[in-house]
């Protein structure tokens, strides 16, 4: 009798670890799927949607030789461009050793997979053309022309 009893303690004991494990595996399955489904958007807005150029900075003769910034924007977005904030951090030549970092508004139509040349004087930046080094910039929003806005305030979304 008792060898009876603990064999179906055992069987049992068995039977419901099994049944714990399909069901953690079954709530896995059904998470991920809610997640994949109803996150589309969130891992949209996770993706960058533009690629720029390696910046440099020289003087354009459009611009009445000013120095600026100078980049290609590609857009890989669906959508038309309205304007981006560009956002540029370089090394100035300052004792403190700490980065400069300023903001600009590009204004001007990007279409949806297009790549744009970007001219952005200097001075829109609010510094002198010898004391950067070590530039990088981002894209820290774009707006576009369906009212719909795209932001990265710390550039962590750029490939």
């Amino acid at each position: 009798m008792e060898n009876e009893e603990s064999c179906f303690l055992g069987i049992l004991k068995s039977s419901v670890f099994h049944l714990a494990v399909w069901m953690s595996l079954l709530l896995s399955i059904v998470l991920a799927l809610g997640i994949l489904f109803s996150g589309c958007q969130a891992i949209r807005d996770c993706l960058c949607p533009y690629v720029m150029t390696d910046p440099e900075i020289k003087a354009d003769s459009s611009a009445g030789e000013k120095y600026g910034i100078t980049f290609d924007f590609i857009n890989l977005s669906g959508k038309d461009v309205k304007s981006i904030k560009i956002a540029a951090c370089w090394n100035a030549g300052s004792n403190d050793g700490l980065p400069d970092f300023k903001e600009c508004v590009f204004e001007g139509t990007v279409q949806a997979g297009e790549n744009i040349p970007v001219f952005i004087p200097i001075d829109d930046f609010e510094a002198d053309e010898v004391e950067i080094e070590n530039l990088q910039i981002y894209a820290s929003e774009i707006i576009y022309f369906d009212g719909s806005a795209w932001k990265d305030e710390y550039g962590r979304k750029v490939l």
